[in-house]
């Protein structure tokens, strides 16, 4: 099946967006890039993964099929990069954050304070927005898009994981998309130009049922707008 992997989500919007605007205009160009948006990962101990952001704006998520993780998040602290928004986020939509003193094989310490996570066989990190109340609720793991970090594997470990875009975390979406133009692979490590296309598909899916009106209010794609 050419979208085997790619089932809708209660996370991802890109799936259900590609499925909603299948022959509208400037959307079958190409196939569903399904081998960059769901892979598999497979490390020895004491591999490391320096600092960066996944690139084009895009959440991941993590599964953790047999070994370890260690995901190393920093925070830029308050007094040297504030943030205009209540939980803190908006300071990573901050360019110079990249600029100045940044190293993504050393930190500059007095810049960031650094939480550090470990997953084990059966765990999953995700990009969700309410993150601290979910930590406490789910053993899901939680990383939004345009955030910084490291990763180090302490045992030989296998992963299955995927990138995905959504609503609830567009304006992190945004902020990495911008920062991945402007400073490239010193914020990040890779390139996912087929993203596009599905920022385009989503684009066209929000036009199709707020513009056009294609959708039912009760519908589960109309719940998707909101």
């Amino acid at each position: 099946m050419p979208h085997a992997g790619m089932q809708p989500g209660a996370l991802g919007l890109e799936t259900t967006a590609w499925n909603a605007t299948v022959g509208l205009p400037y959307c079958d160009e190409q196939p569903m890039p399904v081998n960059e948006f769901r892979w598999g990962l497979a490390a020895t101990a004491g591999a490391l993964h320096f600092l960066h952001i996944d690139c084009e704006g895009l959440g991941t998520f993590i599964d953790v099929k047999c070994g370890e993780k260690i995901f190393f998040v920093p925070r830029p602290n308050i007094l040297s990069h504030p943030s205009p928004s209540r939980d803190g986020h908006d300071t990573f939509g901050n360019l110079e954050l990249f600029l100045e003193d940044y190293s993504p094989e050393n930190p500059v310490r007095s810049l960031w304070s650094v939480e550090a996570i470990l997953l084990s066989a059966g765990s999953r990190m995700c990009a969700i927005p309410t993150m601290c109340l979910l930590l406490r609720l789910t053993p899901n793991r939680i990383l939004r898009p345009n955030t910084p970090h490291a990763v180090f594997t302490p045992s030989n470990s296998i992963c299955h994981g995927g990138h995905f875009y959504s609503k609830s975390t567009i304006r992190d979406t945004f902020y990495g998309i911008v920062h991945t133009f402007i400073v490239g692979k010193v914020a990040t490590n890779a390139t996912h130009h087929s993203s596009r296309v599905f920022i385009r598909r989503i684009l066209q899916f929000y036009k199709k049922g707020l513009v056009d009106q294609a959708y039912q209010n009760s519908s589960k794609r109309f719940l998707l707008l909101l």
